[in-house]
C-alpha cells in the first residue's frame, strides 16, 4: 500500500510538470522595445527597467545574461545485465545567447558506478557528474547542477529523474 501511494504521488508529479512545460514559453515576455542603453517602459508591468545589464530606475526583475540554467525532469532506464544506465528528459532553460525561456532536451549516459555524461539542449551546456552533482560547462559558462532519481535514494535504478543547473561567466 506503502509503495502505491508513492507511485501515485511520482506520477502525479510528473504529469503537473509535463502539464507546466505544455504552457508557451511567450506567455512571460511582456511588452516594449529597449532604447541604447537595453532600458524600456513596461506598461504591463509598470515600471523603467532594463535588460542585459544597463541600468534600472524600476522595481522590475533584470536578467543577468552573466549566468544560464536549466531544469528537468525525464526518465532513465537501466539496461539489464549491463552497467549502463541511459538517460532523456525535457528541459527548460535560458541559453547563452538570450533572455527568452527555451525548452529542449536533457540526455545522457550514466554509469551504475555512478559517473554519467550528458548534453543539455536548453542551456546548451555538457555535464560531467558523479552520483548526484555534476558540472556544467559550455564554450563560455561553466556551473554546478544536480540529477536525482525520483526513487528509493538508488541512483542505479530506471526511473524518473529531476535535475537541474546554474552556470556563470
Amino acid at each position: 500500500m506503502k509503495k502505491n501511494i508513492k507511485t501515485n504521488s511520482i506520477k502525479k508529479l510528473f504529469t503537473t510538470l509535463v502539464l507546466f512545460q505544455c504552457i508557451p514559453t511567450t506567455s512571460f515576455a511582456h511588452s516594449g522595445n529597449t532604447d541604447s542603453s537595453g532600458c524600456h517602459n513596461d506598461y504591463i508591468n509598470g515600471g523603467y527597467h532594463c535588460h542585459n545589464g544597463g541600468g534600472s530606475s524600476g522595481s522590475s526583475f533584470n536578467f543577468d545574461l552573466d549566468s544560464i540554467y536549466d531544469i528537468n525532469i525525464g526518465y532513465q532506464h537501466h539496461i539489464s545485465d549491463t552497467s549502463l544506465i541511459p538517460y532523456i528528459g525535457f528541459s527548460v532553460g535560458i541559453p547563452h545567447y538570450d533572455s527568452s525561456t527555451k525548452t529542449g532536451t536533457d540526455y545522457g549516459l550514466r554509469f551504475e558506478e555512478g559517473l554519467y555524461l550528458g548534453y543539455n539542449t536548453a542551456s546548451e551546456s555538457y555535464r560531467i557528474g558523479y552520483k548526484k552533482i555534476h558540472i556544467s560547462f559550455n564554450n563560455e559558462y561553466i556551473g554546478l547542477g544536480f540529477k536525482l532519481p525520483l526513487t528509493n535514494d538508488v541512483i542505479d535504478q530506471s526511473a524518473l529523474y529531476f535535475s537541474g543547473s546554474y552556470l556563470v561567466k
